[in-house]
């Protein structure tokens, strides 16, 4: 708040309720314009409650104009009676640091046969992440294709231990729990997988599934993530309700079948995201803010 005051900018970018509260007075007292960037999707906050939901309306209405990083969080602000000043930005990556690897160097990890294809999941093990649901639509796959894949685990959480429980019990030697890896160590498993899922419940907009897409992973996800505007059916991946347990079956199947070509997917997912690089998003982001200064 004292750097608002010392510095006296034109306009305060903000992420969060909380940020925007701090940042109030400045606006009062100095006239200075907020920003607010808005995450937040109709499906991530239905559990609100009515208060809750009342006093972020009022808050958010404070802001001079909005940043909504995805179709999802446009649609929220429309819900609450913003329209107007709202502009589209989004999350980016290096594209350059997640760049496919080449097909001969992409080392199958712990696998002896080359045409066994890795499937992905990176994130906590957390119910809202949908790992139960995963597993539970992974032990009803063939055995033909459990057998020609690996699915790789990474994260940790309180649903750890059942985790290990349920590969244990249902014999999945196939499904590996890699616990939690740096961000170098995601990166390169991602380069290396074939497929990314990410069965979550409840989410904003998942960077995990555009850092997938950006390493040439197609993805599984679901419509409870402000993502899904990323995924074009059977072209970018697949999008499942992951409570439909035998619907997930079915798009993993239909995934893993030798008849999806996942390199063709692969490039159609990483051409999808090209235009969300770093330096692209953010001097879009900057040309945005200097327009509101000159207005």
């Amino acid at each position: 708040m004292a750097e608002l005051f010392r510095m006296r900018p034109d306009i305060a970018v903000v992420c969060n309720a909380t940020q925007l509260i701090f940042t109030l007075p400045a606006k009062w007292l100095l006239g200075i314009r907020i920003a607010l960037i808005v995450e937040d999707t109709p499906h991530a906050t239905r559990d609100l409650g009515f208060l809750a939901r009342i006093v972020k309306r009022l808050l958010y209405r404070r802001a001079d104009c909005w940043f909504a990083f995805s179709d999802d969080a446009r649609l929220f602000l429309e819900q609450m009676g913003i329209a107007k000043n709202v502009m589209r930005s989004s999350w980016s990556v290096d594209m350059h640091r997640f760049e496919r690897l080449r097909t001969n160097d992409r080392l199958m990890m712990e696998a002896s046969d080359a045409n066994i294809k890795i499937v992905i999941f990176v994130g906590a093990f957390i119910p809202r992440k949908g790992i139960t649901q995963l597993l539970a639509a992974w032990k009803t796959l063939p055995a033909k294709v459990r057998y020609s894949t690996q699915l790789l685990l990474v994260g940790s959480g309180p649903l750890l231990h059942d985790l290990q429980q349920t590969i244990e019990n249902n014999a999945l030697t196939e499904v590996k729990l890699l616990g939690q890896k740096s961000y170098p160590e995601v990166i390169e498993l991602l380069k290396k997988s074939d497929l990314f899922v990410l069965p979550t419940l409840e989410d904003l907009f998942s960077l995990t599934v555009l850092e997938a897409m950006a390493s040439g992973c197609p993805v599984i996800t679901t419509p409870y993530n402000g993502a899904r505007e990323l995924i074009e059916m059977n072209h970018t991946g697949w999008l499942v309700d992951p409570l439909q347990t035998e619907a997930f079956k079915k798009i993993l199947e239909n995934a893993l079948s030798s008849e999806t070509d996942l390199e063709a997917m692969s490039r159609a997912a990483r051409c999808r995201v090209e235009g969300m690089d770093n330096v692209l998003v953010m001097n879009e982001f900057a040309q945005s803010l200097r327009n509101l200064v000159v207005k």
